[in-house]
């Protein structure tokens, strides 16, 4: 969806915003595609609906719960809330956002951002480009490249220093949107150098292995990565990364 496009559909009409804001709202829905236009009209009228409900259910006398805090269910797949792509660039440092993260004193057509750089005040110097391995894993169309992005967070972890550590709230995990939550402090196990007696060994230990055997042990603790993918990965963090040196 091109980044002129996005905005937040609201089910709850907010009245205050006056005339003005109701005739700009109706001009940015008449840039969308026929096909968006649709979908917000149809959202529109499953919203009302819901609202007239409501009316005569408290005109009666007997309280209903919202719409917005009633239990997730199959019958709210209708509403859909969305932010569209993240394609809208901050023109002072170029970072990219949704649109709807502006400003508020900004527009949809002149979009100003304060969370990248503070419009213009921070200014970072820009990140070196990946190395070579990477960098073709990350942009290639080959097989091996897009099984690297589709995984990565696999690859990442078989060639991490340290675990990750956390009391983890699962009471949260429930249909709809993926929710993290821990408990407590986040942090990372070191552990120690050489693994206990029977165990294999994992994170950092591997890094004081021979090269054969380092690689070994990543592939032993995450199956169904690609190898020559782990060798070319582990290859460049042992040329370039200064802390597996020290190991």
């Amino acid at each position: 969806m091109h980044a002129n496009t996005r905005m937040l559909l609201h089910i709850d009409r907010q009245q205050e915003t006056g005339n003005a804001g109701r005739h700009a709202h109706e001009g940015q829905r008449e840039q969308l595609p026929e096909k968006r236009r649709q979908e917000i009209r149809n959202i529109d009228r499953q919203a009302h609906s819901a609202q007239r409900e409501l009316d005569r259910t408290n005109q009666g006398g007997n309280q209903v719960i919202p719409l917005a805090r009633r239990e997730f269910d199959d019958s709210h797949h209708g509403f859909c809330h969305t932010l569209g792509e993240m394609t809208t660039v901050c023109g002072k440092c170029g970072a990219l956002h949704f649109l709807e993260e502006r400003s508020a004193s900004s527009t949809c057509t002149n979009p100003q951002f304060t969370l990248c750089c503070a419009q213009g005040k921070v200014r970072l110097p820009p990140l070196a480009a990946p190395s070579g391995p990477l960098r073709w894993l990350l942009i290639g169309y080959e097989a091996d490249a897009k099984d690297f992005r589709q995984r990565i967070r696999s690859y990442n972890n078989a060639l991490a220093f340290t675990s990750m550590g956390a009391n983890l709230d699962t009471s949260v995990a429930q249909p709809g949107n993926y929710t993290y939550r821990l408990r407590g402090e986040l942090y990372h196990r070191m552990g120690s150098l050489l693994p206990q007696p029977g165990e294999a060994p994992k994170f950092a230990q591997l890094y004081i292995n021979d090269s054969q055997a380092e690689l070994d042990g990543r592939m032993g603790n995450f199956g169904g990565l690609n190898r020559d993918t782990m060798q070319s990965l582990q290859t460049m963090l042992h040329a370039c990364n200064p802390y597996v040196n020290i190991y």
